[in-house]
């Protein structure tokens, strides 16, 4: 049956309503406010660890091994964007098996957030997944991958991780920085030392040797050596020094060549710098150039003339696996080097032919 509710109880009940309706926001509200704070705490002790670090590698994986701890997330991954790849520094967690290049392309290209999670849970094991992207200076150097099972991402997680996002971006381009002014002055410094060696060489194998070591050192190529004249016949070509990451020895070419065995040591005697991006299918060099960049399994090269005022004493070769050249800024310190080398081996002949001229007039007198 029903009831008919006098004016002063449906006064009552519209009282009670308001108050529960008041009672159930302030709780919520109060979830919601411990929830934001709880994760501006965590949020706070991520920050700190990225800006305490400046070596990237360890910055990186502590970073998202603490994300995924502390916010009880299903899996974190770290992803930067180098040299045209996309590649993984570091995950923590079980990771989706689905396609996640093809999902981090489009936060790459435009530099905004991506979210995949269900409206209702169909299953309790089905992941809600967010992709940041790192950003810093108007340049996305990367993205964080996040999922989560059993709860879904609202505007404010979004929020304070895109914010998370941005100062772990900001100490990994701080740390990638200090890393390359680390690896300047470590170049500098080897640079001015083995110009020093190079003054201090004695003879014309030690000049070449202190290249070749050069070449070892700077972890730019993966072999090199060095061609000049015989010093007892001119028409034959001599690997003088010889290095490869590997060990193995230089083949497909005796330690002594004609001249004009090779068609490409006519064009190093040219005197001029000049590179190959892949000498294994370079259609302008000859077949036996081919094989020989084949038998040595390397593609690109660069040959460095040791010449001064035209005269030629000799070439470095600095090859690499990869059919990938090096830069300008890559050959500087080479170039800088084999000048420097083409000096000290201008006055050692000069030495030497000035020491003959004594000899013979000491002889005639």
């Amino acid at each position: 049956d029903d009831v008919e509710l006098n004016p002063e109880q449906k006064e009552f009940l519209s009282a009670l309503l308001r108050e529960l309706s008041n009672a159930l926001n302030n709780a919520q509200l109060l979830q919601v406010t411990r929830s934001y704070s709880t994760q501006l705490q965590v949020a706070a002790e991520v920050s700190r660890a990225a800006s305490t670090s400046l070596q990237r590698d360890d910055l990186i994986h502590s970073v998202v091994a603490l994300i995924q701890t502390r916010f009880n997330f299903h899996y974190t991954a770290l992803f930067l964007y180098t040299a045209h790849e996309i590649r993984l520094q570091a995950e923590s967690g079980q990771r989706d098996a689905s396609d996640m290049l093809g999902r981090l392309r489009p936060v790459m290209a435009s530099g905004k957030a991506y979210l995949n999670q269900p409206a209702a849970y169909v299953s309790l094991d089905q992941p809600a997944e967010l992709i940041l992207p790192l950003r810093t200076r108007d340049r996305r150097i990367g993205a964080l991958v996040i999922q989560r099972i059993n709860a879904l991402f609202s505007s404010q997680d979004t929020a304070v991780l895109q914010s998370l996002t941005d100062q772990i971006a900001t100490a990994i381009e701080n740390a990638t920085l200090f890393q390359q002014v680390q690896d300047n002055l470590t170049r500098t410094n080897y640079l001015y030392e083995t110009g020093r060696l190079l003054t201090e060489a004695g003879n014309t194998q030690t000049v070449f040797q202190t290249l070749v070591d050069f070449a070892a050192q700077s972890g730019l190529v993966d072999m090199s050596h060095t061609l000049a004249e015989d010093t007892m016949n001119r028409d034959q070509i001599t690997v003088h020094a010889f290095w490869r990451t590997d060990s193995q020895p230089f083949h497909g070419m005796p330690p002594t060549v004609q001249r004009n065995q090779f068609t490409i040591l006519e064009r190093i005697r040219q005197n001029k710098l000049f590179t190959i991006t892949d000498g294994q299918t370079d259609e302008q060099l000859h077949k036996e150039v081919q094989a020989l960049f084949r038998v040595n399994d390397v593609r690109a090269a660069a040959f460095l003339p040791i010449q001064r005022n035209n005269q030629w004493f000799g070439t470095l070769v600095l090859e690499r696996i990869e059919a990938r050249p090096l830069t300008n800024e890559e050959l500087q310190p080479f170039i800088t080097l084999c000048n420097q080398a083409a000096t000290i081996l201008a006055n050692q002949q000069l030495l030497r032919e000035t020491g003959a001229l004594y000899r013979i007039s000491r002889t005639l007198n």
